[in-house]
């Protein structure tokens, strides 16, 4: 993930409406790429993109972003009951 694709991820958290779909345009090419790698299959690159895609859209306030020396992870929140 690039520091450009950061600050998408921000302003979709801030909820600006075109953010999400610049973000999409531009990590659909690399998400599909690499999701055919694996499927061999071009109808199923399409459906794993897809349901990526969702997921993002689902989660996107959840996630951190933590930039590291070797480059940049998106970490999802874990939220976990407290024990009383």
């Amino acid at each position: 993930m690039e520091k450009t694709d950061i600050a998408l991820v921000k302003r979709v958290q801030e909820g600006e409406e075109t953010a999400f779909d610049e973000l999409f345009s531009q990590l659909y090419k690399r998400i599909y790429y690499t999701a055919y790698r694996i499927c061999k299959s071009d109808d199923d690159a399409k459906e794993v993109t897809q349901q990526t895609f969702i997921q993002v859209h689902r989660s996107i306030q959840n996630l951190h972003v933590i930039i590291f020396l070797d480059g940049v992870r998106i970490l999802p929140l874990i939220q976990t009951p407290i024990s009383a």
